[in-house]
């Protein structure tokens, strides 16, 4: 009984969140087709915020026309690549070798934290190694002792010293 009230509940919250999925994607704007694309003019910004009127305003234009007919966002989107070419996009299509925009930041990022801990770690067993009480068959006991002498005998000579 219970696995069906939480199949029932699943099912409808699917069906709400579908629903208003496509209701979303009817109401697509001019913005939201511009967003996606890069003014032609030579400012290099998102055709969304550009206001020059040599490229940026008539294509917006166009856009709203495009809508106005019944077009999507993708058949736009897809006009506009067919016409410039995929460097009007706003951000590189995630296929083929322009998948590597995306995810060569994040290789980085990881290459760079493994040779960061990497080194790191050799760093703290080179000085482990080289550490003279670091014999792993002495105890803990026996390099304070060890300490502990070494430090005496600091200490005496140094009294020695001051004696003359």
């Amino acid at each position: 009984m219970r696995t069906v009230t939480l199949l029932g509940i699943l099912l409808v919250a699917f069906l709400l969140l579908h629903g208003a999925g496509h209701a979303a994607s009817a109401g697509v704007t001019m913005q939201d087709v511009a967003a996606d694309l890069i003014c032609q003019c030579g400012c290099n910004k998102v055709l969304a915020i550009c206001e020059m009127q040599g490229w940026a305003v008539p294509a917006k234009a166009l856009i709203t026309e495009k809508l106005a007919a019944g077009q999507t966002k993708e058949q736009i989107i897809a006009y506009f690549v067919d016409q410039y070419g995929a460097k009007i996009l706003a951000a590189p299509p995630k296929r083929g070798f322009d998948l590597t925009a995306w995810v060569t930041p994040f290789a980085v990022l990881v290459g760079a934290g493994f040779l960061l801990s990497s080194v790191l770690f050799l760093w703290s067993n080179k000085r482990r190694r080289e550490s003279p009480d670091a014999s792993p068959k002495a105890s803990t006991t026996e390099l304070q002792e060890a300490h502990l002498a070494m430090y005496r005998q600091r200490l005496q000579e140094e009294l020695h010293h001051l004696d003359y």
